[in-house]
């Protein structure tokens, strides 16, 4: 399981991490259905001893796939009628943890919210999900910005799971070699306080846009280059880019109804019932004959919106780091732009829905009253919705191909 010692690149809260437990408003052993695979189904079964443990762990799978629990390779646990795990104690404690010690949980319990990638078997980068509520109370203290530290330690293989960047992986796909020049320049791009955040999700589009070029036009030699001179030209006080955004001002509106468009249904899915009537927004649907389809017709309060856009800008301004740290842990966490088995330009652009929701659902939640405590559960409750749903994944691809949005003008106008 464990290797020799390897660089490790986390950000600099990431040992302060501990699971608080039930201590947690909203933990992690509720509302998910967790896939568990076979042989941690067995190992874990033999080493059970109580009547009432094995009484509950006989009733507490179904199969993921398949017909029967015998036939599948993976089972899901079954949560009960408060979306509870059956696992939980009185205090919000693992039973299975308890009685059977926590190397024989399954390795989804063991590691969340942990995940690591191994590049080329000598950088491992370390990192931890925002759909944990422990995690983004960390994040929110880091004030002067999300840090990322290098030092050595050893390799948790169950931490990477297959999140590996190989030699054959360059052979396929030669943009990797410059896997960490992409990645510094995703970091200082969204760090860069000289620019909204807004701005600085538009700039990472131009910029990527531009290396996904150079990588289908086989000049992948040429973006070494290009990213110094991007990173130098960003920093300029007179750049391209301010005259850029003088001319392309933020416009809300368009924002607003492009990511109403894109993720009204995930949308649907946030506990944000209140918020969202602050802002009188209405999601009917007709059902289209000629098309076949259903189409959805969005209307909302245009001034009321900008209300929460400016209260919601006021509070950035005063918190500048929040936004940003959250922006950026998402993006080291997910590993843009080298994701979901996408391409550069494709990975921008989920990322690019991804900010949208975020900046939505903090921009209509968020007001001078609004608690730490309460700023954690909507970091948390977008998160597990966009960085480990699946299915919402989909939607987005989805999303793109039907609208053909998948372009750099589509995706400035949703960002900025």
């Amino acid at each position: 399981k464990n290797m020799k010692k390897i660089q490790q690149i986390k950000p600099s809260f990431y040992d302060n991490f501990h699971c608080i437990g039930g201590d947690c408003k909203k933990n992690c052993c509720q509302e998910w259905s967790i896939i568990i695979y076979k042989e941690e189904f067995k190992k874990l079964k033999k080493s059970i001893q109580s009547e009432k443990l094995k009484k509950i762990f006989s009733e507490a799978f179904v199969p993921n796939k398949g017909t029967s629990l015998q036939k599948t390779n993976l089972y899901n646990i079954k949560l009960k009628e408060d979306k509870r795990c059956p696992f939980l104690d009185e205090k919000g404690l693992c039973m299975l943890q308890k009685e059977c010690g926590y190397e024989l949980l399954f390795q989804t319990c063991k590691v969340f919210p942990r995940e690591a990638l191994l590049y080329c078997n000598q950088r491992c980068e370390l990192s931890l999900s925002l759909g944990c509520e422990e995690a983004a109370r960390l994040l929110l203290e880091e004030k002067d910005g999300f840090l990322l530290e290098t030092s050595e330690g050893k390799l948790d293989l169950g931490l990477v799971r297959g999140n590996i960047v190989e030699a054959a992986h360059m052979v396929q796909k030669p943009v990797l070699h410059y896997f960490y020049d992409i990645k510094s320049l995703v970091i200082a791009t969204l760090q860069n306080r000289n620019y909204t955040m807004g701005q600085r999700m538009a700039l990472l589009g131009i910029a990527l846009e531009k290396i996904y070029r150079m990588e289908k036009e086989k000049n992948i030699n040429k973006i070494p280059n290009y990213i110094q001179w991007f990173l130098n030209e960003m920093s300029q006080k007179n750049c391209q880019y301010h005259s850029f955004f003088e001319k392309n001002k933020s416009n809300p509106h368009i924002k607003l109804l492009n990511t109403l468009q894109k993720h009204h249904k995930i949308a649907r899915k946030f506990d944000i019932k209140q918020q969202l009537e602050k802002i009188n927004v209405s999601i009917e649907g007709h059902f289209n004959v000629e098309k076949n389809e259903i189409k959805s017709e969005l209307e909302y309060n245009p001034l009321k919106y900008e209300k929460c856009v400016e209260e919601f800008e006021l509070f950035l301004q005063k918190n500048p780091h929040v936004l940003e740290n959250i922006i950026v842990c998402c993006a080291w966490y997910i590993g843009i732009p080298f994701a979901y088995n996408k391409n550069i330009w494709e990975n921008y652009c989920i990322f690019a829905m991804i900010y949208s929701i975020y900046y939505f659902v903090l921009s209509i939640c968020i007001t001078e009253d609004t608690t730490e405590e309460e700023l954690i559960k909507y970091i948390v409750m977008v998160s597990r919705e966009v960085l480990h749903g699946s299915k919402n994944l989909r939607a987005l691809e989805e999303e793109l191909e039907k609208n053909e949005s998948a372009t750099l003008a589509h995706m400035i106008k949703l960002v900025l």
